[in-house]
């Protein structure tokens, strides 16, 4: 990670990554890089059951307000739960959800 990304846990099983500087197809690549490294570290592991997730994402130039960052995050959280009923995808956010 660079020194001005964000990685937090946001919540009960998810997490927040922020990557400033990061385009769409950028963060899709890290994100399949990540999810790659987690299914063979779980399968060297030998762990009863599977590692994966699902992943919400979005591109924004600027954020000027706390009111923004909640748009956001809302936005994000309704690709999330998009992707969450198709399993272990990543999806950007679509005009639906804004």
């Amino acid at each position: 990670m660079r020194k001005e990304e964000v990685f937090v846990r946001w919540g009960g099983e998810e997490f927040l990554l922020v990557f400033p500087g990061t385009d769409v197809h950028q963060a899709q690549a890290f994100l399949k890089y990540l999810r790659d490294a987690l299914v063979h570290a779980a399968g060297e592991s030998n762990l009863p059951f599977l590692i994966d997730f699902s992943a919400g994402l979005a591109q924004t130039s600027a954020m000027n307000s706390r009111e923004d960052f909640e748009a956001l995050l809302r936005s994000v959280d309704k690709a999330l739960y998009r992707a969450k009923r198709l399993r272990g995808r990543v999806k950007v956010v679509e005009p639906m959800d804004l």
